[in-house]
């Protein structure tokens, strides 16, 4: 899997973005996760929308990984019905 560095912006009022932050990179300014918040929700979070966006991000990375990751150690492992010896 390709590394790149990844950061989180402010698109507007109570809206934040994942995206990949190196200006070579093609479809830069394209969100990889957005999140919105209601105006409601904004008020009542108080000036502290970008630190629960970074994590609900950060969340959902890590759900992302161990995903990935069991998938990756199901690939890996026999056959069902093969020997495991």
């Amino acid at each position: 899997m390709p590394s790149f560095l990844l950061e989180i912006v402010e698109l507007s009022a109570g809206e934040f973005a994942l995206r990949r932050s190196s200006p070579k990179e093609k479809n830069k300014d394209k969100p990889l996760i957005s999140i919105k918040f209601s105006e409601e929700t904004m008020g009542f979070i108080d000036g502290t929308g970008a630190e629960f966006a970074k994590v609900m991000i950060d969340a959902g990375i890590r759900a992302f990984q161990e995903v990935a990751e069991k998938r990756f150690a199901e690939s890996e492992g026999p056959e069902p019905g093969e020997p495991i010896h």
